[in-house]
């Protein structure tokens, strides 16, 4: 009796653990997926809407930068008493936007730069050399702040291709009011020799996995009223063939060296050979 006793017992407890190990492994796999998950929903739910106006002739109480993500919202214009945005959303949208991890804007930094016009002082205009010329309702837009040189191209029908209609150039050596020179502003930026010579696709840097995507529409009034809207949507940045085929040339740079290494450790097979019976 005591043994069939004890073997009852037996299986009742084993009953009893099997769902909790179940429940446990579970558990884990969804802390794992959980993760994975979350990040592509943020990847696809973020957003950036704009509402732009600026003159580009003159000072004007209308301009205005309107923005909004899936978080907040601003409408901001220029505060001629401080000199500066009456809001300082600038600030806050450079955050929005700012990779944490790669220190890198996912938005183009000409279209970053573009907007602090409608909250600035008029005179930079003039100091960043603000130019804008229109071909039907084709705009080019290109100025200069902080040691960049920034091109803005729309298509035929004024769209805005973010980030295909923006283009970068670093300046080899600027100088401020106080002839300070002016240095670049990531580590990246200063080892990139391609960007200080030609025109670039104004696009952040390969640490990206997110960059922001879309179209905005661009119209330049009569009287010179810059306006552009749009909203652009976050979205995985795609690996380029070129990086790819980097990777790969990188991978079997690799594997060449090991098998080299590998070939060097082996004894001579002249060691190898019998000795010769005299």
């Amino acid at each position: 009796m005591k043994t069939i006793r004890r073997i009852l017992l037996l299986f009742i407890f084993f009953l009893l653990i099997q769902p909790s190990f179940s429940s446990g492994k579970k558990d884990t796999a969804e802390e794992q997926t959980a993760p994975a998950s979350e990040k592509k929903a943020e990847i696809q739910n973020d957003h950036l809407k704009i509402d732009f106006l600026f003159d580009t002739k003159k000072e004007n109480s209308k301009n205005r930068f309107n923005w909004s993500t899936t978080s907040t919202k601003y409408n901001d214009s220029f505060d001629a008493v401080s000199g500066a945005s009456k809001l300082h959303s600038t600030k806050n949208l450079r955050e929005a936007v700012l990779d944490k991890e790669a220190k890198v804007l996912k938005i183009p930094k000409g279209l970053y730069c573009l907007c602090l016009y409608a909250v600035s002082s008029s005179d930079h205009i003039k100091s960043d050399n603000f130019q804008i010329n229109q071909e039907g309702k084709k705009l080019t837009i290109t100025f200069s702040r902080r040691g960049y040189s920034y091109k803005i191209i729309t298509d035929e029908n004024g769209l805005l291709s973010v980030p295909g209609s923006f283009y970068i150039k670093q300046e080899a050596k600027t100088e401020d009011a106080g002839g300070e020179a002016k240095t670049p502003d990531s580590k990246e930026d200063s080892e990139n020799p391609e960007q200080k010579a030609e025109f670039i696709l104004d696009e952040g840097n390969k640490a990206l996995k997110a960059f922001y995507n879309g179209n905005l529409k661009a119209v330049l009034s009569p009287e010179g009223i810059l306006t552009v809207k749009g909203k652009l949507n976050l979205t995985a940045k795609e690996e380029k063939k070129d990086d790819k085929a980097d990777k790969a040339d990188k991978a079997d740079k690799a594997k060449a060296g090991k098998d080299f290494m590998n070939d060097s450790k082996k004894p001579d097979e002249k060691k190898k050979m019998p000795i010769p019976e005299e």
